[in-house]
């Protein structure tokens, strides 16, 4: 092993340990490791292993969204192929935070291998990511409205939420500009790599976004909205499973409520989930690593859950839909790494 591959592992290594610290920081805010030890050990595991089950169909779901993403853009490939990429895209998301650019690299590389065109295949990327974040606003919407109702709506909420709307009304303006004027969706991207690469040089980073930045994502966005105007159908189904895969997601979570004996309400149980996943998207911490099981536990004590209850489900959830995949997408970079005929 050179030194370079041995500092790229130990800098992984220390990511992770940063990661767990942060997570046990998050949970001695909630409740101590004995009561949380006590707690787990409570869980009644037919439902647990209910709830592993259910997530085990949500990811190979997962993966059908993402065939169908491809589709929209004609690029054909398999959902059981997809499955292993999908899995090794988290593992290299949580370990190199470039906000999913090195994660989307092993499917452009998966495209490309079968002949099909990385271009489009970054577009179907974006529509896969549109498909998921943007069919979570319903049920944000939905969450946050029964806070309301409950006098539970707070401004961290609040402004978390707006600033979730926001970001992916921001993508959908993008995508329509690109159609109508995509000279001046050029001009703003271009302005907008100024400004970060500006941000970016007081931290000696002076080239975040490359000079290609602007005219690239203008180009790949073009792309979407033509693939759109083209399957308009493809693209619906693709939105449709998006919203199912939150349903299956959210009865994941359900089940890890009963597995701990605590009773919940849809409207709680929707916004811890939402705001979970927006706390995810939104924040600077990798992966919203600690911050989500945070903001999750937070939103379900205010409801009445005790703490230690919210702060096990949340770390459960998370663990089962987050860092269980993580360990999975290990093994897959790995054995594909082993054998060279898996990449193919």
């Amino acid at each position: 092993m050179n030194k370079a591959t041995s500092n790229h592992r130990l800098r992984q290594i220390v990511l992770i340990l940063l990661f767990l610290g942060f997570t046990l920081l998050v949970v001695s805010r909630f409740t101590n490791f004995s009561n949380l030890v006590q707690t787990l050990s409570q869980g009644r595991w037919p439902w647990v292993l209910a709830g592993v089950l259910i997530h085990v169909i949500y990811f190979v779901f997962y993966a059908v969204l993402y065939q169908r993403g491809f589709a929209t853009v004609e690029v054909n490939t398999r959902t059981t192929l997809l499955i292993p990429v999908m899995f090794a895209t988290m593992f290299v998301n949580a370990v190199v935070p470039t906000a999913g650019v090195a994660g989307n690299a092993l499917f452009i590389n998966h495209i490309v291998k079968r002949d099909q065109s990385g271009a489009r295949g970054v577009v179907g990327l974006f529509l896969v990511l549109l498909a998921d974040l943007g069919t979570l606003v319903p049920f944000l919407l939905f969450g946050l409205a029964q806070l309301q109702k409950l006098g539970d709506l707070n401004a961290y909420a609040t402004l978390s939420g707006a600033a979730y709307v926001i970001y992916i009304a921001i993508l959908i303006g993008a995508l329509v500009l690109s159609a109508k004027s995509p000279l001046l969706l050029h001009s703003i991207l271009a302005e907008l790599r100024k400004v970060v690469n500006r941000i970016g040089s007081l931290f000696k980073r002076p080239d975040l976004l490359d000079g290609t930045w602007a005219s690239r994502n203008t180009t790949d966005l073009r792309l979407g909205a033509n693939a759109i105007r083209k399957h308009p159908k493809q693209l619906t189904l693709t939105i449709l499973w998006g919203v199912f895969l939150h349903i299956v997601n959210l009865v994941g979570l359900y089940a890890f409520f009963m597995a701990f004996d605590q009773p919940i309400g849809l409207g709680g149980l929707v916004a811890g989930f939402s705001l979970g996943i927006v706390f995810f998207i939104i924040t600077v911490i990798p992966q919203g690593i600690g911050a989500a099981e945070g903001i999750m536990a937070l939103v379900y004590t205010s409801i009445g859950v005790p703490a230690t209850k919210a702060i096990t489900i949340a770390l459960v959830f998370r663990g089962v839909n987050y860092w269980l995949p993580v360990l999975v997408g290990l093994i897959a970079m790995r054995k594909a790494a082993a054998s060279p005929e898996m990449a193919d």
